[in-house]
């Protein structure tokens, strides 16, 4: 399913609004707007999947941390 939040701290580093989810202020005419709109959206839901499977899985994640780490203890 299509991702729906607000902008805050953390949602613009992962979703593209209208891509893989929407960002939306807290406004509920708007969010039922976009809930009866886009609940049956394949197209964002799979991109949204797909945002996730391909970059912050714990594999990817661990993989990213320990680059970091490995690039630190070399400086």
């Amino acid at each position: 399913l299509p991702v729906l939040t607000t902008l805050n701290g953390g949602s613009s580093t992962i979703i593209k609004d209208g891509e893989n989810g929407f960002i939306e202020n807290l406004n509920v005419d708007k969010w039922v707007d976009v809930i009866t709109n886009n609940s049956n959206n394949k197209v964002v839901g799979s991109n949204a999947r797909n945002t996730i499977v391909e970059n912050f899985t714990w594999n990817k994640l661990s993989n990213k941390f320990i680059d970091v780490y490995q690039k630190k203890i070399k400086k």
